[in-house]
């Protein structure tokens, strides 16, 4: 009797819900359910499978795999490998959470940054999991997370606090000044700048102050607290803090002192990145202490007097030194006062003039570096871009040594000298505004007017400009 038709056996176990479902009305026996399962956790876990597929696998492991640890403890590595497609690490992720795996919490860790700060169901479930299973490994990438939110009023509050409240076993507040001055807690910034945005200042500082003191960020908090009245907002500030506790510890009295007289006289309010300029200033026996009269009325004298390049109202803000004098500090004064010493030198207008024509002959990167106060005036010292951050032209971008001795530096300067007449690019631009605003530092930019001239504008964190007017370059 000959056959109709006969089944054919399946190239290999199936890879998809629908083939399991079509495959199990046909020939439930064929495969055993942990082939099936063994089978498609492996090409999950095979990068060089489709990622389509990957996730169809996946899907089919979570329908039969259920809460079985050996899948579990497989799946996880899912979660730490570079530049899993988001489909496959979200349903993983899920999974995961689903099943209360344990040893999730040492993957949240690498988790967490990769969730955002989007409201998305995965974020809140993973939230949810970290409130209900807290533990002391994942709080600092919590503090993060936390310091990261858009205000202390977000949807997200009550359960951060939350999950730190359970994670510490104590109120929140209490845990992260704990947490601050916890050796081997990496997130110290991020805990400071919750503080600070959630406490007001006054008893912050109190509490900060009455620690003690068990890692060098809480005694360079408490240093400047008592000899400035000091408490560092981001954590970029702490860090320049701790930096410069560490390295300039003996400095701080004396100018602590110079920080006294201005404050008293003018209202001086201390900034971390005045440091530079002030412990420098009150351990120089060759400046006199000039007021902030006598400085107004030099810098006024001497800027007023100079060719001022026409402004470009794409680029640069009111810039004169008399309609912006009441804006500044005297820090910004004697800035001012340093750099227009240092860029009438002959020499430094020289230097200038060497520097202008190598920034144009590379086309690749923007040259700049930083200005330091040494042996009573200041200098500029030459820092290459990041090499890392591409080929641009345009924009310097400080190496990673520039950023680390900019701590303690007087500012940043950078050349606009793409072009031998480049006053199209006069002054600094709003993006090198919004950069110091961000990063707390003040920035000096020199624009090539031509073969002979050059324009100087000082900037500070405020967004004040003042123009230095144009000057020769060097012969």
């Amino acid at each position: 009797m000959l056959l109709a038709g006969c089944a054919q056996k399946p190239a290999g176990p199936p890879t998809s819900t629908k083939e399991y479902q079509r495959l199990h009305r046909a020939s439930p026996q064929l495969y055993p359910k942990d082939t099936i399962v063994m089978y498609n956790l492996q090409r999950v876990l095979d990068r060089q499978v489709r990622p389509a597929d990957r996730l169809e696998s996946m899907r089919l492991v979570t329908h039969l795999g259920g809460s079985d640890p050996g899948v579990s403890d497989q799946l996880a590595a899912v979660l730490d490998e570079k530049d899993c497609p988001q489909a496959l690490f979200e349903s993983v992720l899920e999974y995961l959470l689903k099943g209360n795996h344990p040893g999730l919490a040492e993957h949240v860790v690498g988790v967490l940054p990769r969730i955002g700060q989007d409201q998305s169901a995965l974020r809140n479930a993973v939230l949810d999991w970290l409130a209900k299973h807290p533990t002391p490994e994942v709080l600092s990438e919590i503090v993060k997370l936390w310091a990261a939110e858009p205000s202390a009023t977000s949807v997200n509050e009550p359960r951060y606090r939350r999950i730190v409240e359970r994670i510490t076993g104590k109120p929140w507040d209490s845990a992260l000044l704990e947490s601050l001055n916890m050796p081997g807690f990496y997130a110290r910034g991020s805990a400071l700048a919750v503080l600070v945005e959630r406490m007001r200042s006054d008893t912050l500082a109190d509490r900060i102050a009455k620690l003690r003191a068990r890692v060098d960020a809480v005694r360079a908090l408490q240093a400047f607290g008592y000899r400035f009245r000091y408490l560092p907002r981001t954590a970029g500030q702490l860090l320049t803090a701790a930096s410069l506790f560490k390295t300039r510890a003996d400095m701080i009295p004396d100018a602590s002192r110079l920080y006294g007289m201005w404050r008293d006289e003018t209202g001086y309010i201390f900034a971390i990145r005045d440091f530079h300029l002030i412990s420098r200033l009150a351990r120089d026996p060759l400046r006199t202490s000039l007021r902030r009269s006598q400085l107004v009325l030099e810098l006024g004298q001497s800027l007023g007097s100079r060719a001022q390049a026409g402004n470009n109202p794409r680029r640069v803000r009111e810039s004169r030194f008399w309609p912006q004098s009441g804006n500044l500090t005297m820090a910004d004064l004697w800035n001012l006062y340093l750099l227009n010493d240092m860029l009438t030198r002959p020499r430094v207008q020289l230097a200038l003039k060497m520097l202008a024509e190598q920034d144009r002959a590379d086309k690749r990167t923007a040259w700049g570096g930083l200005v330091f106060y040494e042996n009573g005036q200041a200098e500029a010292r030459l820092y290459p871009s990041d090499t890392d951050a591409g080929a641009d032209d345009l924009t310097y971008v400080p190496c990673r040594l520039a950023i680390v001795d900019g701590r303690d530096a007087l500012c940043r300067f950078q050349g606009h000298f793409e072009k031998v007449d480049s006053s199209d690019r006069l002054g600094p631009s709003e993006a090198e505004l919004r950069d110091a605003k961000d990063k707390g530092y003040y920035g000096l930019v020199l624009t090539s007017l031509g073969n002979d001239t050059f324009a100087a504008h000082y900037y500070n964190p405020r967004g004040v400009v003042v123009s230095l007017g144009t000057l020769p370059f060097g012969r």
